[in-house]
This record gives structure tokens, C-alpha cells and sequence, in this order.
């Protein structure tokens, strides 16, 4: 077994530091020759981690099949004082593999009672947000702007394995190691999807501003506590028009003038007025002749107000909701309701988290 250590100077610690990452975090990143721990076996383990100079890797290489054991004792030997471990489809696939080959050596595996960073789960949730159409660790790098001179997939270096196992060449090696050490170390580069993720569950808006446009939209712009590596475009079918472009926002909202209907839930207790078109409640109705009032329905129960409208960002707490028909899905909130900087936060979260 070769081990290979080396102290990364060239990456910068601001990518943790702004991601917010435990500080006992372990990256890593497995090579195997197949998907399976039973048919197929792990020639190579690396690992980043923080060691208060800053980066440091180690890489873990079976120089022939017979050295996975080493490999994997070395790895999980190592692994021990770390508290949380950082991959790209860690759940998915390392960890699992990892599991399975202890097992068949009667290893013990405490992996599992670490806290675990699946970076290309958090791709996925904000697969919808980025536009990205793959989720690839390469796919999702070139996303955030980094392009790495590795020619390789993982399943081309299976070949390469097979080759050096019988040739020992420096050069299939030097690819072999390269392909997994840029693997690890696109692991730091991958980390700002963690804030991206947390600004999406739940959005932070900075000097929300409100303005209204010629043709009578409403314009919320604001500043964002995350930076996003790429614009974002998008028209939703409530007529709303999200733009992200770095750390700032505009949304445009649009107005509706005209007659509203506020319906009320406790329908029973209200009695409706075809004339006046509206309901009222019974208490009142007491008093209009029987020949102008029929009993309420859900769809009849409501108040009728003219004004401006905008739609609900479905965030809002004691505020009225309106609708243009008791079907309608959509929900509206007078303008006057509105309080800019709750309504463009809630109205960018149910933007952003919808799919």
C-alpha cells in the first residue's frame, strides 16, 4: 500500500470558513473498480481535512487487489477523531461500499455514528433553483465556475487500475492519484452550496426596497446574505418574475385592480344576499325579509371588496386572503397589507421551494 500526504497551501480556507462547516469535518472520496463491494473491489481512498495550517490530504493507494484490506483499516483508522464526514454521494454510494467491504473483513464500521455531508444531495434539492440538468460532481463544479484538467471518469480508471496492477507505470498511477485528489479537493470547492441550501429553506433578505413600474407592477429589490455563481430567470404562473444575479434580487409582482371576495369558513352561520351580492351574518340576516336571502354555501359565504391586490405569498399570518372565486387556487392580500420586506421573503420562499 502507498500512502501519499501533502499539505494543499494552494486551497484557501474561506471556502469552510463561509460554508459554515464543522471544524472535525472529514472529506473524502472512494475509487473502486465496480458498483459492487461484492464483485468489484477499492484500490483507493482520499481525504481533506483541516489541520490549523489549513488543508492537508491524504491518499490511501492498493498497489494490487490483495491491499483493499489495508486500505480500508488505514482510512477508517484515520477516520476516527472526525466527527462529520463530507462527500459527493457519500449515502449513496461510498459509505455503503465502505459498510459492505467491512463487513466481509469483520472490521468494525462506526462510520455511521458520524454526521454526514452529502454534497450531491444538496445538488439535488437545488437542482430546480440552479437550472442544472445533471447532477455530476464535474457538472456541478463547472456550475460554480471550476473546471479541472482531469480527462477521467471514475469508470475510465478502472482500466488504468487493471493496467497498473500489472505494469506498475508511474504515469497510469500519477492519473490514477490525480483523478481522486481533484475529486477531494472539488470537494471544498463544491461547499457553498451549503449556504445556498440554507438561504433556500429559509430566505434572508437585506435593504429590501419597494418601488412600482410604469405599467403598475410592484418591484421589490434586496441584497442577499449568499452569492449565487450564476443569474437566475425565472416567470412563475401567478405572474411573479424572479431575478438573482450574485447576491442581488428584484422580484416583480404583479397588481390587480377590482372586486375581490373574502370568504368566510364558517359558512353556515351567514346567509346570502343575491341582490347585494354578498353574506352576511345570520345575526343580521334576522332582519332582511326571507324573500331576499337564501342559507349560504361555501361558495356564496364571503364579503366583496374593490381595491388593489397582489398575490399571497402563502407565508402570511393575520392578513385576509382573498379570492376571485371560491375555487380559485389562488390567494390574494390587499396592497395595502402588504409589509415589504415579510412579503418578498415569504413570496421568495414559496418561489424558490416550489417545484
Amino acid at each position: 500500500m502507498i500512502t501519499i500526504r501533502k499539505q494543499f497551501d494552494e486551497l484557501n480556507i474561506d471556502e469552510a470558513t463561509a460554508a459554515g462547516l464543522p471544524e472535525d469535518s472529514l472529506l473524502f472520496d472512494i475509487e473502486t473498480t465496480g458498483l459492487s463491494p461484492y464483485e468489484s473491489g477499492l484500490y483507493l481512498i482520499g481525504i481533506l481535512f483541516l489541520n490549523g495550517n489549513g488543508w492537508e490530504t491524504v491518499q490511501w493507494f492498493a498497489e494490487s487487489f490483495s491491499e483493499e484490506q489495508a486500505v480500508l483499516r488505514a482510512f477508517l483508522e484515520f477516520s476516527e477523531p472526525f466527527g462529520t464526514l463530507v462527500s459527493f454521494n457519500g449515502d449513496g454510494f461510498d459509505l455503503r461500499f465502505l459498510e459492505e467491504c467491512a463487513n466481509e473483513y469483520r472490521i468494525p464500521f462506526r462510520l455511521k455514528e458520524k454526521s454526514s455531508i452529502d454534497l450531491h444531495k444538496i445538488a439535488r434539492k437545488l437542482k430546480h433553483v440552479t437550472g442544472l440538468t445533471s447532477c455530476r460532481q464535474k457538472d456541478v463544479e463547472e456550475y460554480l465556475g471550476v473546471f479541472r484538467p482531469d480527462p477521467f471518469s471514475g469508470a475510465e480508471l478502472i482500466r488504468v487500475y487493471e493496467r497498473y496492477v500489472d505494469s506498475k507505470s508511474q504515469k497510469d498511477l500519477d492519473a490514477l492519484l490525480l483523478h481522486n485528489e481533484n475529486d477531494v479537493e472539488g470537494l471544498t470547492k463544491l461547499l457553498p452550496l451549503l449556504p445556498m441550501l440554507r438561504f433556500l429553506e429559509a430566505p434572508v433578505l437585506e435593504r429590501v426596497d419597494q418601488s412600482e413600474t410604469s405599467d403598475g407592477r410592484i418591484v421589490f429589490t434586496a441584497a442577499l446574505p449568499v452569492r449565487f455563481p450564476k443569474p437566475i430567470q425565472r416567470t412563475f404562473p401567478c405572474g411573479n418574475a424572479l431575478s438573482i444575479r450574485e447576491n442581488h434580487l428584484a422580484l416583480s409582482v404583479p397588481v390587480f385592480s377590482g372586486p375581490m371576495k373574502l370568504f368566510f369558513p364558517d359558512w353556515r352561520n351567514y346567509s346570502f344576499l343575491p341582490n347585494e351580492g354578498i353574506a352576511v351574518h345570520n345575526k343580521l340576516a334576522a332582519f332582511v325579509d326571507s324573500s331576499r336571502k337564501t342559507p349560504a354555501t361555501r361558495e356564496t359565504a364571503y364579503s366583496l371588496l374593490s381595491s388593489e391586490f397582489v398575490p399571497a405569498s402563502g407565508k402570511e399570518v393575520e392578513v385576509p386572503l382573498y379570492r376571485r372565486e371560491y375555487a380559485d387556487p389562488e390567494r390574494f392580500i390587499r396592497l395595502r397589507d402588504l409589509v415589504p420586506e415579510r412579503y418578498a421573503t415569504g413570496m421568495l420562499s414559496s418561489l424558490l421551494t416550489a417545484k
